[in-house]
């Protein structure tokens, strides 16, 4: 085929539509009527004043830090027989009750609460009110609630205990590291009165919506009356700490090969995008690295943390940014041609340094970059094995996703690394890929807004005859997935990179890294050790970081949430990947993404269209949610889309099979404590979904699909939809903020089916946000392709030709 281009990236071309979603609003839980109202009412006063005066002693260890309108009652919460607590009663404020945690359903509920001791008397009052109503008069405030509620205790500090399922709390006796999430409206007297208490807390705390976390050094008795006296748990972790996966492997290789491949290096030109990577240093005096890293970009958080890596594994880190897998280039004599430059901060010591908490190094290491403008591509692989790995969110994931969200004109894309298992000792063959399901990606992995790299191999090529450990195109033998978390916040990983194999032992049984199924990559022991060869998940993402920012160099007018969807649309799965897709359902396509993600990039499709794969790129906005005076968040507004579209090209090839792949990517507000009440969807504060019309609808019926405002204005949508040709299918794919599927069918359906809409879904901002705030705009990348048979049909030119005569929005 003659044409090769960039991708087209469209005038924003959407119209904005008033928005409400079809289907049944979401009621709250009623439940069944009390028979005796007068004698519920009693107990639960009752139970409210048992509490008060359980927490006698709290209350007067309070008197003594804090001001009385900060007081009050930690307590736990069960609803009645037969009901269940309804948690949106707590997004009221009249009540001033504050929601701290909630677990389990029915009759396991616990929900545990702060309770202001100036609010102790009105609640009995309301009770009180509530038991005195009779049926006919007016309903008093907050009967349903109290009609759920069947007992009401004290809240145990330990109660508030949520570690990984591996982790148990440290013994009572022991002094320990904690994750403290606290209250936000008294994070100050905590740290105020902390030492008072023989409790040592970190100054640097980490704020999100609604909750501080703190990172404190204590026996849990100190603890534990550092919390009462301030009433400010909400959930108790163990700490977390930064950590370098200890398999990396270091040939020797000639000095000569390094020179002759420094000499053939082309740096990138003056301001090209760097990838900023985030590790143990970079020794960036390396010959095939100085150019592209001098010492002015290369930072530490401390002195005595030396920023040219006396560790080796940041080094290793940036080769693999900078070059990729270098055995390729030695076997070619072209100059290597760069469009990328490196930046590098230590953000880890040597092993027995000082410990940090880890949400403070990253934005410490990011306020020190980014007092120099320029594009960036973040790369962390670094990980935490001893942290979740259940996809819960964690202080530093959710950091991530924080910044990485940003605000509303600066946004980040972090590349995270999934982490590997047997951090020692060596794998068994029995075990892959058993082993691997069961272990799941570790934090910061689970970070929505993060590009999430998983490793696969095309390794299998060993020495001396030995035998490989992973198939060509599987899983890297230690890449760890998603199969076995119990909360799936978002597809991970995104992708996979090659991360090398294992060559089988002559037991038969036993594994071991092997140097020539390995990455290589640069050394920090130089001039003597130029080249490292590395493994894993960790080079594997540096790679990926590398790549993500070689497409903002060709792509200057991509925002980081685009480049990331452009990462995940130009992935594939190998056809090992595809052998281990086990049945047709839903199901078993999900157990593919949780293990290999979309598959592996492809840089050239990132980087072009050819004559039959075309893809469109549209950045653009819309407002989710809308806020009246005085009245509650509402739905605010869609975009839809007519987009250019090859119609007399497919319709030449109407019989033909094509693929319709679409991406939407965005970045959402995190806000971690929802998590802790069991309300995995207010993570985020907002969610964007799309849709695409059925063959033959007009654009009134596509959009009547999915508004159920515009059918109220009297549009209808069109026929019953047909089976769905999608992989994922609307349910599976609506997690996370980077929304993929793939539709397989003819060209002759796919000519018409170019109306797309972009439609919100509900999140925190429309549950806790109030005034101005819901009223703001959000960012996203919607990424559209079709795919016909090779040599069959020309794409581009038709729909290049409709782009430029097409300058302005759709009327409907």
């Amino acid at each position: 085929m003659a044409s090769d281009d960039k991708h087209l990236i469209l005038p924003r071309l959407g119209r904005s539509i008033a928005f409400t979603p079809v289907g049944k609003p979401i009621h709250p839980i009623v439940p069944e009527p009390v028979d005796d109202r007068p004698e519920h009412a009693r107990n639960l006063i009752e139970r409210l004043h048992s509490a008060l005066r359980g927490s006698s002693e709290r209350l007067d260890a309070q008197s003594e830090v804090l001001p009385r309108d900060r007081r009050g009652l930690l307590l736990v919460l069960r609803p009645r027989d037969g009901s269940e607590i309804d948690l949106s009663f707590f997004r009221g404020t009249s009540h001033k009750i504050e929601l701290l945690a909630a677990s389990g359903r029915g009759r396991r509920q616990r929900v545990r609460v702060f309770v202001p001791e100036r609010r102790v008397s009105k609640i009995t009052e309301a009770i009180a009110q509530y038991g005195d109503w009779e049926e006919g008069e007016r309903k008093p405030r907050f009967t349903d609630f109290f009609e759920q509620l069947g007992d009401i205790n004290l809240a145990a500090v330990s109660r508030f205990w949520n570690g990984p399922e591996n982790a148990s709390m440290p013994s009572k006796k022991d002094v320990a590291d904690w994750e403290v999430w606290i209250r936000p409206a008294v994070a100050e007297d905590v740290k105020r009165v902390a030492p008072e208490f023989d409790v040592s807390v970190d100054p640097h705390a980490t704020s999100f919506s609604r909750v501080v976390v703190m990172q404190m050094r204590a026996r849990f008795a100190n603890l534990e009356r550092l919390l009462i006296a301030t009433a400010s748990v909400i959930e108790l972790r163990p700490a977390s700490e930064l950590t370098v996966p200890p398999m990396s492997m270091t040939p020797v290789q000639r000095r000569n090969l390094a020179s002759a491949l420094a000499g053939r290096i082309v740096p990138a030109p003056e301001g090209a995008p760097l990838t900023t990577i985030f590790d143990t240093g970079v020794r960036y005096q390396h010959a095939m690295l100085s150019a592209s890293l001098p010492e002015a970009r290369a930072h530490t958080l401390l002195p005595a943390w030396q920023k040219d890596d006396t560790d080796g594994h940041g080094t290793q880190m940036a080769g693999a940014a900078l070059f990729g897998d270098l055995e390729k280039l030695i076997r070619k004599t072209d100059p290597i041609v760069l469009q990328t430059a490196l930046e590098s901060v230590t953000v880890l010591g040597a092993s027995g340094s000082r410990r940090f908490n880890p949400s403070h190094q990253l934005r410490e290491a990011i306020r020190r970059v980014e007092r120099t403008p320029g594009r960036r591509i973040y790369s962390l692989s670094l990980g935490m094995p001893n942290n979740r790995n259940d996809g819960l969110p964690t202080e530093f994931s959710s950091t991530i996703d924080q910044l990485a969200f940003g605000d509303d004109t600066h946004k980040r894309l972090f590349c995270v690394a999934a982490g590997n298992l047997a951090e020692s000792g060596d794998l068994v063959v029995g075990d892959y890929i058993g082993t691997n399901d069961a272990t799941g990606i570790q934090t910061p992995g689970q970070a929505a807004n993060a590009l999430t790299v998983g490793a696969y191999t095309e390794k299998t090529d060993a020495e001396w005859g030995e035998r490989a450990h992973a198939p060509r195109g599987d899983l890297c033998p230690s890449s760890r997935t998603a199969i076995a978390w119990r909360t799936h916040l978002a597809h991970k990983p995104d992708i996979v990179m090659e991360g090398g194999n294992r060559v089988v032992e002559a037991d038969g049984v036993s594994t071991r890294m092997a140097e020539s199924l390995c990455v290589l990559t640069t050394h920090n022991e130089i001039p003597g050790r130029p080249f490292a060869a590395a493994a894993e998940t960790s080079i594997a993402n540096a790679a990926a970081a590398g790549m993500a920012t070689r497409v903002a160099a060709l792509y200057p007018e991509l925002w980081p949430e685009t480049i990331r969807g452009l990462m995940v649309h130009s992935a594939r799965w190998t056809p090992a990947m595809l052998n281990r897709w086990e049945g047709s359902t839903r199901a078993a396509a999900q157990d593919i993404l949780r293990r290999f993600g979309w598959g592996v990039p492809s840089e050239e499709r990132m980087r072009r269209s050819v004559d039959n794969v075309l893809t469109l790129i549209e950045q653009d906005r819309l407002s989710p949610f809308t806020q009246r005076p005085g009245g509650k968040p509402t739905y605010d507004k869609m975009n839809f889309y007519r987009l250019p579209w090859p119609r007399e090209a497919l319709d030449s090839i109407a019989s033909e099979k094509v693929k319709l792949r679409i991406t939407l990517s965005y970045f959402a507000e995190p806000f971690p404590s929802a998590i802790t009440f069991d309300s995995e969807q207010d993570y985020f504060s907002h969610g964007l979904t799309f849709d695409v019309c059925e063959p033959d609808d007009d654009d009134n019926e596509a959009i009547a699909r999915i508004n159920g405002r515009h059918r109220r204005a009297g549009h209808r949508p069109g026929g019953k939809r047909r089976r769905s040709r999608w992989i994922l299918g609307s349910e599976a794919r609506a997690v996370g903020t980077l929304r993929q599927d793939v539709w397989e069918g003819t060209a002759g359906d796919l000519a018409t089916m170019n109306r797309i809409s972009v439609v919100p879904e509900r999140g925190w901002w429309s549950s806790f946000r109030t005034g101005k705030d819901a009223d703001e705009t959000v960012r996203y990348a919607l990424i559209v392709s079709i795919e016909a048979p090779e040599a069959a049909v020309d794409l581009l030119t038709e729909t290049s030709q409709a782009i430029a005569q097409l300058r302005t929005p759709v009327e409907v």
